[in-house]
């Protein structure tokens, strides 16, 4: 037993003088920066139910799912930086998506608007080419990047709507986001009430008066044939509610886009026989 503990000891003895040193050294090299906050839109987005994709897929089919959802997530790319174009770094792990936006910069007017339209073509594109659902949130606050790594409360809060429970398919939207439009002149393609207006459009809200991206009431406007559109959703929705007709949590997030879906159809058919009085 002496013996043991003596070994023991010296090793980890060498151990810890050798980890000592790497310590040391550590602590010089990485001093540190003057890393600063700066306002921040951010959107933290996953794919929900990706954990039973993995199972039931191929590695060749998740992958190209990825692709699809990066593609559709994701801002454009462009070789060359282009004057009065919005800076937008766009990160990605896994099934993880998240878009930061420094909010202070040239180049932002619209840019709370562009990133609502992309999330609706993203929702809309996503579920009805390849029945892929997403969810996640959206906020306005501090945060900055670091060593390639993003990081503040901003991207907390982002993070806090995504993974609110139900977990349901949509994408919250912090209430940080119109009161920015309402005071950063900087984000207006025109003025203030005009912006404020076009971006509050894109909301709907919950009985808890959470405010989520309404993509199937604002598509209508971005596509052609949009009973097109609400017939694959709702074939969608009742494939699906067939498939986990036994598994309560997973069939509960399909009730409420069942709901969500005769909500919206409701809405669209006022409009069209109001429409049709006038």
């Amino acid at each position: 037993m002496s013996i043991g503990l003596s070994v023991n000891r010296y090793q980890g003895g060498k151990c810890f003088e050798h980890s000592g040193s790497l310590l040391r050294r550590a602590r010089g090299e990485f001093a540190m920066e003057n890393v600063r906050y700066e306002p921040m839109l951010v959107t933290y987005i996953d794919i929900l139910g990706f954990e039973g994709l993995v199972k039931t897929k191929t590695a060749g089919e998740i992958s190209r799912i990825l692709r699809l959802f990066n593609e559709a997530t994701a801002p454009p790319k462009f070789k060359h930086d282009i004057p009065d174009m919005p800076i937008q770094e766009h990160v990605s792990f896994s099934d993880l998506n998240m878009t930061c936006t420094p909010l202070h910069k040239r180049g932002n007017r619209g840019i709370v608007f562009q990133q609502f339209l992309r999330l609706v073509h993203a929702q809309t594109t996503l579920l009805i080419d390849d029945g892929v659902l997403i969810h996640g949130g959206i906020a306005v606050g501090l945060a900055t990047k670091s060593y390639r790594k993003f990081f503040g409360p901003a991207v907390i809060q982002a993070y806090r709507l995504e993974r609110k429970k139900p977990g349901l398919p949509r994408i919250l939207v912090d209430p940080s986001l119109l009161l920015e439009v309402q005071r950063n002149p900087l984000v207006w393609m025109h003025d203030r009430d005009d912006e404020l207006k076009a971006c509050e459009s894109f909301l709907a809200h919950d009985a808890n008066g959470d405010a989520y991206i309404d993509y199937l009431r604002m598509v209508a406007g971005e596509i052609e044939d949009y009973d097109w559109v609400l017939r694959e959703h709702k074939a969608l929705i009742a494939q699906r509610m067939v498939r986990y007709a036994k598994d309560k949590d997973i069939r509960a997030k399909y009730e409420w886009l069942r709901d969500y879906h005769a909500k919206t159809v409701r809405s669209f058919n006022r409009r069209i026989r109001k429409q049709g009085k006038s």
